[in-house]
């Protein structure tokens, strides 16, 4: 006969088990079964170890299971099938027409446990005598269909996320974000499995991150701008298939433990939390990632120089954190990167020369720091530069000509250093091209201010206390 694959073996009507009555021992967990469980289990009378965590099963569980001796059953949160069929008001109701998709109504029963935990002040038509296929948020998908989507975002939510949705064991897509809900994230959302998609983000939910390491298909986290607290769990680095993870402003507080397993990464967002220790090196082996924002944390030690080996990064934001330290030369090998934002930190040493091969770079932030020397000529070679913020440093020497090369800079700030002599003349034909501001008081310069800088009115021009340069 042609090989079966395991979930059409286990949604069969006879696996034939009702003949092996001397079976003592059945061990299928952790495997890809799904469907319904088989009823003909319920006659091996010898039967004392039955383990079928770590799979998919869905509807009732048969009469008589949890009476065996050791089982791991209580993983299933589903109703006993006699009490389902004959009691479900799912059933006798107009919810579920169909009485014998016993996962749908499991499914059914689980979201009307759920409703009124959601809500507060809204209300949502779910209820036995609605069809399920017209409820608030909800989209079904497969034969025999399931309950697949539940996308009740910005809807005014005020009540909190409820332990019930874990037994919707189809779902791949959840989304309650942008609501009022509080209190924790049950545990038991970490039994979807199925799940692609979360987003919680936006909501008023506390506690620690609840352990998810079994959702192995997550490609979508959103968990930020909540009051969640504690620390990153270790496992996160398991989730090989999230492409979004956004934590930022919560109250997390710890290290950032390493990554690095996180092998599909695009995007991650810690920024805005109570992070401590350092920046884990491991970072420079996530090769995918093109967003790493941990700015506006309490980060301390030196910026590892494997960040330099991040070949798809194209926003660096490592600010307002209490990082110290030289700017490793390696971040120059960020060939792709746009913005480098290390500003109100405690770094020191000079701005390495090799920052001016960076020619994608739009964005330069390197303001308030304790960098000291001289800025270095090769600036002048970022053509794509838009924004250089260099002030609240102790820079010194001479601001460089090169930084005339600059035609589509937009803003420049070198404000308070211990910058000296004149101010170059090229800086003067930026007024002609793209600067609309530019700061350069408080600092030991000298000398007349070319004309096509005074043009520019967002400007500290009365600040420097020089003259208008004469045309020649």
């Amino acid at each position: 006969s042609s090989p079966q694959d395991a979930s059409t073996l286990i949604s069969s009507v006879d696996w034939g088990l009702g003949n092996l009555v001397n079976l003592e021992v059945m061990n299928l967990y952790n495997n890809k079964l799904s469907g319904q469980i088989p009823s003909e289990l319920s006659k091996l009378a010898n039967l004392e170890v039955l383990q079928l965590s770590g799979n998919s099963f869905s509807g009732c569980m048969p009469e008589g299971l949890r009476d065996i001796k050791h089982n791991d059953l209580h993983v299933y949160l589903l109703p006993s099938c006699e009490e389902e069929i004959e009691q479900s008001p799912c059933v006798t109701g107009t919810a579920v027409p169909d009485a014998t998709n016993t996962g749908l109504i499991s499914d059914c029963e689980a979201l009307l446990a759920s409703r009124d935990i959601l809500t507060d002040t809204t209300t949502l038509n779910w209820s036995t005598e609605t069809p399920i296929t017209e409820w608030d948020g909800i989209t079904l998908q497969g034969n025999p269909a399931r309950v697949a989507w539940l996308n009740i975002r910005g809807a005014g939510l005020g009540g909190s996320v409820p332990p019930e949705l874990g037994r919707l064991s189809n779902l791949t897509y959840l989304n309650l974000r942008n609501n009022g809900l509080n209190g924790p994230i049950p545990t038991e959302l970490g039994r979807l499995t199925n799940l692609r998609y979360l987003g919680l983000n936006n909501n008023k939910l506390s506690g620690p991150i609840p352990d998810l390491r079994n959702l192995t298909n997550l490609e979508q986290l959103y968990l930020s701008n909540n009051d969640l607290s504690g620390t990153l769990p270790d496992w996160l680095g398991s989730l090989t298939k999230v492409r979004e993870f956004w934590l930022w402003g919560n109250e997390l507080s710890g290290p950032i433990p390493d990554l690095s397993g996180m092998t599909g990464l695009v995007r991650l967002k810690l920024q805005s939390n109570e992070l401590t220790g350092g920046i884990p090196a491991s970072f420079g082996e996530m090769n995918d990632l093109v967003y790493l924002y941990l700015h506006d944390n309490s980060l301390i030690g030196e910026i590892p120089s494997e960040l330099g080996d991040m070949d798809s990064l194209r926003y660096l934001w490592l600010h307002t954190n209490e990082l110290e330290g030289g700017i490793p030369p390696e971040l120059a090998n960020l060939s792709n990167l746009v913005d480098l934002n290390l500003h109100s930190n405690n770094m020191t040493g000079g701005i390495p020369a090799e920052l001016g091969e960076m020619t994608n770079l739009t964005r330069l932030r390197l303001h308030r720091n304790a960098l000291t020397g001289n800025i270095p000529v090769e600036l002048g070679d970022l053509e794509n530069l838009r924004f250089m913020w260099l002030h609240g440093n102790m820079l010194s020497g001479q601001i460089p000509a090169d930084l005339g090369s600059l035609t589509n800079l937009e803003r420049l700030w070198l404000s308070e250093n211990n910058l000296s002599g004149p101010i170059p003349t090229e800086l003067g034909e930026l007024g002609s091209h793209s600067l609309v501001q530019w700061r350069l008081a408080d600092n030991q310069l000298s000398g007349c201010v070319p004309p096509g800088l005074t043009a520019i009115e967002d400007s500290d021009f009365t600040g420097l206390g020089l003259e208008v340069c004469e045309d020649s």
